[in-house]
């Protein structure tokens, strides 16, 4: 079933753009060097080579033909519907076509035209307008590049990556923001071969956005996988909805998404504010829903290439075969940090590769055909046909090079291989004139030039798989309307301070309603209250400043630790109320606490994300929080298992475990923490701004919270009222 049938709510909603049949150019010019020109050269000619059976009628009240085609003077004189309306005319002149288009009962519209928001605020006023014209029309741009479908041979585009291409089909559709870029990315894609269904550019995305774009284009059963291109996101849900039915579908999705500064450097008042910052989020909610994450453009088409070949594996276990021991090795490393193996073969296997390669060679995996393959190319698919019977391998890894003279027989006898098996066969060729990775690419063998791309291109295809089988990756807790009736209470008192944040004490209440273990602790205003609230706490003790008003304690001296004597408490309690006074607080007390001394020192957190809503954080705390940005990030809630594949995320995450002989920290009650934050979150989204539980104590048994802070949402937020 194809976009241009029934194929679901989604996929009909789109069709208009992604498959018409018929285009009208509102401003189409004869001039085919012009922008307004080229897109309908563009279709004339691409709809003549590739079969485009639409009608294409140019819109232009000075001229009775366009490029020999009937022009017509506006869209009333167009004959019969119109699907697809293209605007390329002066900004100012855009929103009044597109009321005109929404008036004609045009399916679709694309704004090709510039001068909007990305221009600054007049062109944000002109972007409102053309909402406004639009009026329930879908809409893609303004300032696009259009879409080409390359199945139909559709190409309502004015990209000049067409000019002198051989359109390729094939399973693989690219959705990208970026116009430009986009397209330098889909011209090298054609030029390697690897077939793609369509290219989708959505501009400004003042309506349709290339997140419902791509949950769209899965429906398409011609897709098998979607690759991206993103700067930004308003619409995280649409991505989640996608990321889900990719999951469902089986078919992969790998993104590039660049601005990766922090976004908690906004005015974060936490920890957790700057570490779940908007590229951290986009990273963790890409994992859950096993969306891969390209670096680049070079990364993004090699998942492409490998997602192309509609294979899977059913597990991490390589077998590597090569001409060269060094390479054979290098793999070997380069899979073991990829969270792959090379497990050597079990010697009766090794007996049945031995008999087919020289004796100097090795059949252990890797396996080392030796130079001999120049000399008898034939070995090359007689040892594949035993790493495709080989029980425990779940990927063929080939690496090749300095064989130009074989290129023929070779990529033969890879294709051969590939036939007989179900398993991935992926070809690093380094050198050579680049016609045997065309060819295999153009097989559906994923062939890189360098190892290190293909085994992080394997690693991404075990990911995906991995990921399809580890069920849902969101948990559905269900909400205590008591609870969150009784935490709305407890937030109340921050909702009159101008910094609209719980002191400590007002913090660890909240916790409790959760069940967080949090510190044993008492709150005093004098000296003399210090003491009694020590003596009933025992010593050792901590003392801190207790105020609202100062969100960070250490970092302007407002903590006393490991306090052994009364003596000790009278002097830290005076000097802390004295600094808060200096430091503007009304009404300055301390807060006391029993002192852990032993445990390993975590941050948990969570934040109102304004992509994607509620997420949650662990990482390595204290004061290396942020030096160290050892954290994971996860769309709340999560269960407690959830939560634990967060744990194994850190690149801490040993020091949980025996270090230097001692006692393994309580890993499970991590994981508790960080679900029943989760679920906090989420029952009092929108309210809770931020969240930031830092320093958690894990010990040998439990973790505890010692310090504890609560942002509530800007109180010009209606959505975040109490009421």
């Amino acid at each position: 079933m194809s976009i241009g049938e029934d194929s679901g709510r989604a996929a009909k909603s789109l069709r208009a753009l992604l498959n018409p049949r018929s285009v009208a150019i509102v401003g189409a010019s004869h001039d085919p060097k012009k922008i307004s020109g080229r897109i309908l050269a563009y279709l004339h000619e691409y709809g003549q080579r590739y079969g485009f059976r639409g009608e294409v009628f140019p819109v232009n009240p000075n001229r009775d033909t366009v490029q020999g085609l009937p022009a017509y003077p506006d869209l009333d004189s167009v004959p019969g519907e119109i699907d697809c309306a293209i605007v390329v005319l002066p900004a100012e002149r855009c929103p009044e076509a597109v009321r005109r288009c929404r008036e004609r009962g045009v399916g679709a519209v694309m704004v090709f035209s510039s001068g909007f928001a990305e221009v600054g605020p007049e062109g944000d006023e002109l972007q409102a307008e053309l909402c406004v014209a639009a009026a329930g029309t879908r809409m893609l741009g303004p300032n696009c590049l259009g879409v080409v479908n390359l199945w139909s041979g559709m190409t309502a585009t004015f990209t000049t990556a067409l000019d002198q291409l051989e359109l390729v089909p094939g399973p693989v559709a690219f959705v990208t923001q970026s116009g430009a870029f986009g397209s330098m990315i889909f011209a090298v894609a054609q030029s390697l071969g690897l077939g793609l269904a369509y290219l989708v550019n959505t501009g400004n995305e003042a309506d349709v956005t290339a997140a419902e774009v791509i949950r769209t284009v899965l429906e398409d059963e011609r897709v098998g996988s979607v690759i991206g291109y993103l700067e930004g996101m308003r619409d995280g849900e649409r991505l989640i909805e996608a990321g889900l039915r990719a999951l469902e579908l089986d078919k992969p999705i790998a993104l590039v998404k660049v601005g990766s500064t922090a976004a908690g450097a906004r005015a974060a008042s936490s920890h957790t504010g700057s570490l779940a910052g908007e590229d951290a989020v986009f990273d963790g909610v890409f994992r859950q829903l096993g969306i891969a994450r390209a670096r680049g453009m070079e990364e993004l088409l090699d998942l492409g290439q490998i997602f192309a070949t509609g294979r899977r594996v059913a597990g991490p276990r390589v077998t590597v075969v090569t001409i060269s021991g060094g390479a054979g090795v290098l793999v070997a490393d380069l899979c073991h940090e990829a969270g792959l193996t090379t497990p050597e073969w079990a010697q009766e296997w090794q007996d049945r590769i031995a008999g087919q390669i020289p004796n100097y060679g090795s059949a252990r995996n890797p396996i080392d055909v030796t130079a001999t393959l120049v000399a008898q190319p034939e070995l090359l698919e007689r040892v594949l046909e035993r790493c495709a019977e080989h029980p425990e391998t779940d990927v063929i890894a080939v690496v090749l090079g300095n064989v130009a003279l074989l290129e023929d027989q070779l990529v033969a006898a890879l294709i051969r291989a590939q036939e007989r098996t179900t398993k991935p066969v992926v070809v690093t060729w380094v050198g050579g004139s680049g016609r045997a990775r065309r060819k295999l690419d153009g097989s559906r063998i994923a062939c890189f030039s360098d190892p290190g791309r293909a085994v992080r291109a394997i690693s991404a295809l075990f990911q995906w798989c991995q990921r399809r089988t580890d069920g849902l990756p969101f948990s559905q807790s269900p909400s205590d309307p008591e609870r969150r009736r009784l935490g709305k209470l407890l937030l109340r008192p921050a909702m009159d301070r101008p910094e609209r944040r719980l002191n400590e004490q007002e913090a660890k209440r909240l916790l409790n309603l959760y069940r967080l273990p949090v510190v044993e602790e008492g709150a005093a205003a004098t000296a003399e209250e210090g003491v009694a609230v020590a003596r009933a706490l025992g010593f050792p003790v901590v003392v801190k400043i207790l105020s609202a008003e100062v969100a960070h304690k250490t970092e302007v001296g407002g903590v006393r630790l490991n306090l052994r004597s009364e003596d000790e408490v009278v002097v830290a309690t005076a000097e802390l109320l004295a600094r808060a006074r200096r430091l503007g607080a009304g009404q300055p007390r301390v807060l006391l606490q029993r002192f852990v001394a032993e445990g390993l020192e975590l941050i948990v957190g969570a934040r109102a994300d304004p992509c994607f809503g509620p997420v949650v954080l662990v990482g390595i705390g204290g004061f290396l929080a942020e030096v160290l940005s050892d954290v994971a990030v996860a769309r709340a809630p999560v269960t407690a298992e959830q939560a634990g594949e967060l744990v194994d995320r850190l690149r801490g995450r040993s020091l949980l475990g025996s270090v230097r002989g001692g006692p393994p920290r309580d890993r499970s009650a991590v994981c508790d923490l960080v679900a029943r934050v989760s679920e906090m979150v989420v029952e009092l989204h929108p309210l809770l701004a931020e969240l930031d539980l830092n320093p958690v104590i894990v010990g040998e048994r439990g973790a505890v919270v010692v310090d504890a802070l609560v942002q509530l949402a800007p109180s010009g937020d209606t959505s975040a009222s109490l009421a």
